[in-house]
């Protein structure tokens, strides 16, 4: 042991998990250590953790109790140090955006829903969208040097003065940004968010003629319809696209398409699933999606859950070993989709039953269609009427959403999954894109 270090709060970064047995633990590392430098590299955070944690041999300084410390971490060739750190504070939007969901969100949430993220790290790790707005000369140098791609940016407007009032901050131009990533190598997946009188019509007609000019370094473009919930005093005046709006805007992405494919072989450019549900138009086939780059960006969801459950019939067995009764829960958006899933598993299958029930968010409002925003109280509700009107006996389990709870298993509105469980007394599951469970209960062998 050598130096004290006083600020041991702000140096390095916490190890959250060691696993027993692991590489980390036999170098005599612990839960609670702060990892100072891993072979000379100073560890700022969960960035350079992951670019320098990754060698069979390890020379790791490392902060205990104010006391600094160095072991050798020593792992066989394939294994995983076994450690895990915190990912740290996330970098905050200083956006004022007219259309922030964040600022939507019914009062009350818990406090980790109302954090307005801008972190160009997550962005890397876990795909979350950022402005560039306020990104420093040294963050963009570390994005080159750490090759952190691809990022995915929100670019709603190419014109500055559009962007600016979309973003509440003045001139907010994208473009010279854009090209700075790209010259370094990284590569880009971009959004619109359509706000109609802001950036439909010609300002998104613009957009796609500028954009399309930086393929292939911005890989894709989603664009998606603005989310406004009933929770809206205080704010901009917004309202959502009109069918006609709507239309109009799915034929200018239709002409990018078009173009794209006869001059690079991409669509490159997708509209989100909302706007085909709003129109009536049917899904794509898989093949339009390509390789679903912007499939959370909700662009392609309904097509990917089809081929999921297409995929999984075709090594199916062509029955199921006993009755079977489950309910399907979901929202507004997906609801089309599913009761058609049941019907075609159904038809196939004699002895399943399938009930799918379909939530209207009380808690964001009836113009919140997506399923993984509502809440657990307005699925007990619908839960509830759905089985006083009907018998419960037999229905062996009740599917939920995926991604509607975190992993403490709460919903948005604290409601946990045990309390939903207990007042509806029937086994209650979350979807994982496992079919085989969905359909038969179980995992079957292949």
């Amino acid at each position: 042991m050598v130096n004290s270090i006083k600020d041991e709060a702000e140096t390095g970064v916490s190890l959250i998990e060691v696993q027993a047995d692991s590489a980390a633990e036999e170098a005599g590392l612990r839960v609670g250590d702060r990892i100072v430098e891993i072979d000379g590299m100073p560890m700022r955070d969960y960035v350079d953790f992951a670019y320098a944690g990754v060698a069979e041999v390890m020379e790791v300084s490392f902060i205990r109790k104010g006391k600094e410390c160095a072991v050798t971490v020593v792992c066989e060739a394939d294994e995983s140090p076994g450690w895990k750190i915190d990912f740290g504070e996330v970098m905050i939007c200083h956006c004022n955006c007219i259309f922030c969901f964040v600022d939507q969100l019914p009062p009350g949430l818990r406090d980790p829903l109302q954090i307005k993220d801008e972190d160009y790290r997550q962005s890397f790790f876990f795909g979350t969208f950022l402005t560039l707005a306020g990104l420093k000369g040294e963050e963009y140098r570390r994005i080159a040097e750490q090759k952190l791609s691809p990022l995915y940016i929100s670019i709603h407007a190419t014109d500055a003065k559009i962007r600016g009032r979309l973003l509440g901050i003045g001139n907010a131009p994208i473009l010279p940004h854009l090209k700075r990533l790209i010259d370094s190598g990284i590569e880009l997946h971009g959004q619109i968010v359509v706000v109609p009188g802001y950036n439909d019509g010609e300002a998104l007609e613009q957009s796609l003629t500028d954009l399309a000019e930086l393929y292939p370094g911005l890989k894709t473009l989603g664009v998606v319809p603005v989310g406004l919930t009933k929770h809206r005093d205080g704010l901009p005046p917004l309202r959502l696209l009109t069918k006609s709006e709507t239309l109009h805007t799915l034929k200018s992405v239709e002409k990018w398409q078009q173009k794209m494919l006869d001059k690079h072989g991409t669509r490159w450019v997708f509209p989100a699933d909302e706007f085909l549900r709003q129109l009536e138009l049917p899904i794509p086939d898989d093949d339009y999606y390509e390789e679903y780059w912007q499939y959370g960006n909700g662009v392609g969801m309904m097509r990917f859950l089809i081929e999921e459950m297409r995929e999984t019939l075709e090594a199916a067995p062509d029955a199921l070993d006993k009755d079977r009764k489950a309910l399907w829960v979901t929202g507004a958006a997906a609801f089309p989709v599913l009761s058609d899933l049941a019907v075609e598993l159904t038809a196939r299958y004699t002895q399943l039953q399938v009930d799918v029930i379909e939530v209207e968010n009380q808690l964001m409002g009836d113009t919140v269609s997506v399923a993984n925003l509502l809440g657990g109280e307005d699925i007990y509700e619908a839960l509830r009427l759905y089985l006083e009107e009907n018998d419960a006996d037999g229905i062996d389990v009740i599917y939920l959403p995926p991604i509607c709870v975190n992993p403490d298993k709460l919903f948005l509105d604290d409601w946990s999954l045990r309390k939903l469980r207990r007042k509806v007394k029937i086994p209650i599951r979350v979807y994982n894109s496992d079919w085989n469970k969905m359909i038969f209960g179980k995992r079957l062998r292949r």
